[in-house]
């Protein structure tokens, strides 16, 4: 049986995509619902229709040894950013899972992939605790095994906040030393 993993970011080293909801909102035509943008991951909203490709940079997170600009990182709510390189060795596998939206990093177009494809949870095994009926923290998170099949994906069970995947999907990204992310096996995240 093949594991499934949380797609995270590796500490805070490497540097983070200087971008924004209100960028990006700024781009969306009159006639679109605000919260189709500024909730897309939730909403499984698709942006590639009137995505207009934003100049942007990478910024350094403060107080930390900088190790540089990654070749994935997680970023907003079930999406990730691809380097070019990324983009090359991922883009195949990932566009028929999302969205693949260009931003100009200088001279390079890096890639934001919108995860749209959900992965089916096994809901006698995933569980928040509650007060009263309002779910207050997820507490456990698994998924029924037609997951497996899928390299990327993400839960409405969990919110749309993380980008899981496969394991063959994780030993892609490992065979091809793409740099930023970490495979994490608890899919509920520990703070």
């Amino acid at each position: 049986m093949s594991k499934i993993y949380a797609i995270r970011n590796d500490g805070f080293g490497y540097q983070s995509l200087d971008l924004t909801l209100l960028d990006i909102a700024r781009y969306a035509p009159e006639d679109i619902d605000p919260d189709a943008v500024m909730d897309f991951s939730r909403t499984n909203s698709r942006l590639a229709e009137w995505w207009q490709t934003p100049d942007t940079r990478f910024v350094c997170n403060e107080g930390v040894n900088d190790k540089g600009i990654p070749d994935i990182s997680a970023w907003i709510g079930a999406s990730l950013v691809l380097s070019p390189k990324a983009h090359r060795y991922l883009s195949d596998t990932l566009k028929s899972y999302g969205e693949l939206l260009p931003v100009t990093v200088g001279n390079d177009t890096f890639f934001i992939f919108n995860c749209t494809q959900l992965g089916e949870e096994d809901l006698s095994m995933s569980e928040y605790e509650t007060q009263g009926e309002i779910p207050i923290q997820l507490l456990n998170l698994a998924f029924r095994n037609s997951a497996q099949t899928l390299p990327v994906f993400k839960s409405r069970y969990e919110s749309c906040l993380t980008v899981f995947c496969n394991e063959r999907f994780m030993h892609a990204v490992e065979d091809f030393n793409l740099t930023g992310v970490v495979f994490d096996e608890n899919l509920v995240p520990q703070y």
